[in-house]
């Protein structure tokens, strides 16, 4: 609350104060709706009723591997803390001790510093006599001058003889050629990764400036605030401030890495991973995936949070077929990332696939761990997709439909031991390409009551391209409601328990666009053939597809009815519309 007070002039003459108005701080109602929103979701998060126990399982493992984490990190700090204490004290005794020492040691003292200022170290050479040092051969004259005073600053080094030659540049100098970089020193905080020490001194300097901002008047307050929670952030995590918030860190903000040992040979694993293609079928947050016609491009929609699909373009950086496969998103994704997949052989005929993603998320490695905290985060889904991966290849399908019910277990068996492993697979469908007669077959895990011509459950589902006229379609449905069109892509497919179902109500569809049966004659020939079938009587109709296919060439992209012209006018009198 915020409250205002005046003074007011009371009968006598003195001065009172008084409260005349209260008005609550925007800034922190907004503030608590925010906590009390955030504490709302947490709650709803873990409290779900169907989902709650394993994730209040799932945090709960989470805090006691942090908790592990944050001992052994107090372990290594002392370590740490001892082992420069004895470094200060090592250092000072070589100051003060050091400048009695032989030839033989200052000259590789000399060497070695000669290393942080020119870059042909190899060109110099280094003469030591009582301390004097000599320096002879080539040198860039850049870089003479800082050589010249490092060296003097060497401790047992009473003075420096310049009697090298100092040029412009490389030209014509053989010992100089070659581009290379002096070693310079980096100093402690301008290092990718800080040691354990410089983490506790600059997390603890954070968490001052945080205390200190609450006194500051405003905005100096949020200014060392934040600079206090940004500098404990980063010792805590140890990450460069733009991987923390994914500005400028390219496809490199946050690295996942995981492998798995699998029951199979390396080439059995590429058939699949090679042709990404296929994933799709296998990875259920890979929702499409398409090539370019020289297979080194590819577009990708996959589940993002809370699953809105994400899509990407990638490309291809190196192919090693049945060994390695790299990639990295093109310029200008929301989620910029790249990885590699590479495949170990392992004794016993078995293989490692090792997996690494290095990627750059909204918000750097910050959104990282939020989508961490919630499990949505891609190490805990690599993780569950190389399960998935060992499992499909060492059980294959049959492991699958063993978790089916039984309606539509039966019916997937009969295709797998048809046709063999399929192509895709996922936990609720099993999916055969260019099998037999059929461009595709679906075995599926939900199953539905038909009742033509008697009770039975149907399962899977058998597709022909096949081009049905419109006005066929109506007594389509009629015939068999498993029948089904699909006249955009110039499909048709029937859904039963077995292919021999399938044959036969393929064959009638066909008879009746043909016009060489009603819709009530094919229902009573289906009815016949099925009992026929029964009575171990020959069935035509069950045995294979009586007509001929045309693949690739029934597809019907209807007829257009709008023109360039009406998009373009209603585009414009929906800008006159929003104008008004």
């Amino acid at each position: 609350m915020r409250t205002t007070t005046t003074t007011r002039r009371n009968p006598a003459g003195r001065r009172t104060p008084s409260v005349s108005s209260t008005a609550p701080d925007p800034l922190r109602a907004a503030g608590v709706a925010g906590l009390a929103a955030g504490a709302g979701a947490v709650a709803e998060y873990l409290f779900d009723p169907d989902r709650g126990r394993a994730r209040r399982a799932r945090v709960r493992d989470r805090i006691a591997h942090t908790a592990h984490d944050g001992n052994e990190g107090l372990d290594v700090l002392a370590r740490d803390l001892a082992n420069r204490t004895r470094g200060v004290a090592a250092g000072t005794r070589y100051r003060v001790t050091g400048r009695r020492v032989d030839d033989t040691v200052l000259h590789e003292r000399v060497r070695s510093e000669l290393g942080r200022y020119v870059t042909h170290p190899h060109a110099v050479e280094v003469g030591v006599d009582g301390g004097m040092v000599t320096l002879r051969g080539d040198v860039l004259a850049d870089e003479a001058r800082r050589a010249r005073r490092g060296i003097g600053r060497v401790p047992g080094v009473r003075g420096v003889d310049e009697r090298w030659t100092v040029h412009r540049d490389s030209t014509g100098v053989p010992r100089l050629q070659g581009a290379r970089r002096p070693r310079q020193p980096v100093p402690e905080l301008l290092q990718q990764h800080w040691s354990p020490a410089a983490r506790f001194v600059a997390g603890t300097s954070g968490a001052a400036l945080w205390t200190v901002s609450g006194r500051l008047p405003r905005p100096a307050s949020w200014a060392v605030g934040g600079a206090g929670a940004l500098l404990a952030v980063r010792a805590a995590t140890n990450l460069p401030i733009r991987r923390l918030t994914g500005v400028t860190a390219g496809r490199r903000a946050v690295d996942v890495q995981d492998s798995i040992s699998v029951a199979a040979s390396p080439e059995r694993l590429w058939s699949f991973l090679g042709d990404y293609s296929t994933l799709p079928g296998l990875l259920p947050d890979v929702l499409d995936v398409r090539r370019s016609p020289d297979g080194r491009r590819s577009h990708w929609v996959v589940a993002g949070p809370a699953g809105v699909p994400v899509r990407f373009d990638a490309e291809e950086t190196r192919r090693e077929d049945g060994r390695e496969l790299a990639w990295r998103t093109v310029d200008r994704q929301l989620v910029a990332h790249s990885g590699v997949v590479r495949l170990d052989p392992e004794d016993g005929g078995r293989t490692r696939i090792h997996v690494r993603l290095t990627y750059n998320p909204m918000v750097g490695a910050v959104g990282h761990a939020v989508a961490t905290l919630f499990g949505a985060d891609p190490a805990h889904r690599l993780r569950q997709d190389l399960m998935r991966i060992k499992s499909f290849v060492e059980t294959g399908a049959a492991g699958i439909v063993e978790a089916w019910p039984a309606e539509s277990q039966e019916a997937a068996r009969l295709v797998i031991d048809q046709y063999g492993e399929p192509h895709e697979a996922t936990e609720s469908q099993l999916i055969w390409h260019q099998v037999g007669p059929w461009k595709r077959v679906v075995a599926s895990r939900a199953f539905y009551q038909h009742a033509f011509p008697a009770p039975h459950f149907d399962s899977v589902e058998s597709f022909i391209d096949f081009r049905v006229p419109v006005e066929k379609v109506s007594e389509l449905t009629a015939f068999d409601g498993s029948v089904m069109v699909e006249r955009t892509a110039g499909e048709v497919s029937a859904r039963c328990h077995d292919e021999q179902a399938n044959f036969l109500a393929l064959n009638l569809m066909n008879d009746i666009v043909t016009g060489a049966k009603t819709v009530e004659q094919a229902r009573a020939r289906y009815a016949e053939e099925f009992l026929d079938h029964r009575r171990k009587q020959p069935t035509p109709y069950m045995e294979r597809l009586r007509f001929s296919v045309e693949p690739g060439t029934t597809a019907d992209p209807d007829q257009r009815v709008l023109t360039d012209e009406d998009l373009d006018r209603a585009v414009e009198e929906g800008r006159t519309a929003d104008s008004r």
